[in-house]
């Protein structure tokens, strides 16, 4: 009878377990949709570097993400934003080139 009170307890300390992970999950979501939200970068990805035109992803001291070109010389926020197309591929809004993530090859549209 003590074993199966005891296998009780342990399955019940797991079923609290994954409910209280399952819950820090969710705020953690809804946490991170809010930060992509006011263009904080939340570092899901890596950065990204137009091969065509040089402009590229960074991220501000506060933690936002920004873009500049390469060949300016200076690290001031274009305003610009890489549209995404799926997980793995990005269109360039100055030069419509498509960046495809840990992957140095990109194809014009």
């Amino acid at each position: 009878m003590t074993k199966i009170l005891r296998m009780a307890n342990k399955t019940k300390l797991f079923n609290d377990l994954v409910q209280d992970i399952s819950k820090v999950a969710k705020a953690f979501a809804a946490a991170q949709m809010q930060a992509e939200a006011i263009c904080i970068f939340t570092g899901d990805r890596e950065l990204l570097e137009c091969p065509d035109c040089g402009l590229l992803e960074d991220v501000s001291s506060d933690g936002h993400l920004m873009t500049y070109k390469k060949s300016d010389g200076t690290i001031e926020d274009t305003g610009l934003r890489f549209q995404e197309i799926d997980c793995m591929h990005f269109r360039c809004p100055t030069c419509k080139c498509i960046v495809e993530l840990n992957d140095e090859e990109s194809n014009r549209e």
